[in-house]
């Protein structure tokens, strides 16, 4: 068997587009957090008695407070690691049209990691690799049969 070799993960592979996503979502969560205290503030305040909530417990709100910055933080890991299955491809796409474009095709095979969101771009860019090498090819003999 064919042993793979390992490799050290970077999930930040694209920091502009992973960090923007994450930001966007923090912003996002920052309502739903503040509706969410409202909420407990108005259960704790009105529906339950005063000798239940705060006088009992002082540091319930720094224990909300916690929470929710855990939580944020958890969002923010989370959408890093689902963004790298974005980031990864097209890194990886960009880096292969280059060096297309320099003229060095691949040699091997464009292969994506399995979770990656836009595995059907290995097979476009593979398909396109192939023709551009059979038209080198063609014109590399057309060339050959012209000087000869």
């Amino acid at each position: 068997m064919m042993q793979r070799k390992k490799t050290k993960r970077h999930y930040l592979i694209h920091r502009k587009f992973q960090l923007g996503h994450a930001l966007i979502i923090a912003a996002l969560q920052i309502p739903c957090i503040l509706l969410t205290g409202m909420s407990l503030s108005w259960f704790y305040l009105i529906y339950l008695d005063s000798r239940l909530t705060a006088a009992c417990n002082p540091g319930i709100f720094w224990v909300m407070a916690l929470i929710c910055l855990a939580l944020s933080g958890a969002v923010i890991y989370l959408s890093i690691r689902l963004t790298h299955a974005v980031a990864g491809p097209v890194q990886k796409t960009g880096e292969v049209l280059r060096q297309m474009a320099e003229g060095n095709l691949p040699e091997e095979k464009i292969e994506f990691r399995k979770r990656d969101a836009f595995k059907f771009l290995a097979d476009d860019l593979n398909r396109l690799a192939d023709t551009l090498k059979k038209d080198r090819d063609a014109l590399k003999r057309a060339k050959e049969c012209l000087r000869s």
